[in-house]
């Protein structure tokens, strides 16, 4: 796992063809905005996280993003 810029961001997932956002806010935050095409998992709602996390294809590499980036470190 690594922490990285949004201009890292940026060019990492569209050059990655096994991109997958997971969007970890929770759903009033989704509603300022959401990024297209992300999975949305909040992290607050942990025992539903935790069941979505299970079903991830583990041959794909998820980019996760929250509003500060604590949240997105903790999934």
């Amino acid at each position: 796992m690594k922490n990285i810029t949004e201009k890292e961001w940026k060019s990492l997932i569209s050059e990655d063809k096994h991109a997958i956002i997971i969007d970890s806010r929770r759903p009033d935050e989704w509603e300022q905005g959401i990024i297209e095409g992300a999975e949305m998992m909040d992290i607050m709602d942990f025992e539903d996280f935790q069941q979505k996390s299970k079903h991830l294809d583990l041959s794909k590499n998820y980019y996760v993003y929250c509003r500060s980036g604590v949240r997105s470190i903790r999934a």
